[in-house]
């Protein structure tokens, strides 16, 4: 989807959360944009972890490199869900299109999650921590995505990520 649902309207935010919640089990993950920053949020219904991937997209307006995103999805057999395995981020370097180049800025399970980990679900899920009766990611989580924010190496972002768990209930 091009705007992400924690920007939506109060209605639309609540029949989304009704539907959400209905089909939460086979839901594997959410690609957004319109922000133009590289964020990683969750929705949290239930005990179902759901990722909200978004791209930082092919836009400077926001002090942001131009990135791309690559997301790698898996299943055990042809009877299982599918998963979101990982995700990569890509940004240009360069001013202009005869000198810039695409760089890997960074691969999700490599910079955050345990190696046998088997979803980008499953990793999130044990970065993100109970505080009374909201959800946060944790310290690493949050410091993780916020230096990426700006999807560029050159310029880390300062950004708090740590609220960016919705929990639906």
């Amino acid at each position: 989807m091009h705007v992400p649902p924690t920007d939506w309207t109060s209605d639309y935010k609540a029949e989304f959360k009704t539907i959400i919640n209905q089909y939460a089990p086979i839901v594997i993950g959410m690609l957004v944009a319109h922000t133009h920053y590289d964020e990683l949020h969750a929705i949290k219904s239930g005990n179902i972890i759901i990722p909200v991937i978004y791209s930082a997209g092919l836009s400077t307006a926001r002090g942001n490199s131009s990135s791309f995103k690559t997301v790698s999805l898996t299943r055990q057999n042809a009877k299982t869900p599918w998963l979101i395995k990982d995700y990569t981020t890509y940004y240009f370097k360069g001013y202009t299109a005869n000198v810039s180049s695409i760089k890997q800025y960074y691969d999700f399970n490599a910079a955050l999650c345990d190696a046998n980990i088997k979803s980008v679900a499953i990793c999130l899920s044990s970065h993100i921590k109970a505080i009374g009766d909201n959800y946060k990611f944790d310290d690493k989580a949050s410091e993780l995505l916020g230096n990426h924010y700006y999807a560029n190496p050159n310029v880390p972002g300062n950004k708090n990520a740590s609220d960016w768990v919705t929990v639906y209930k």
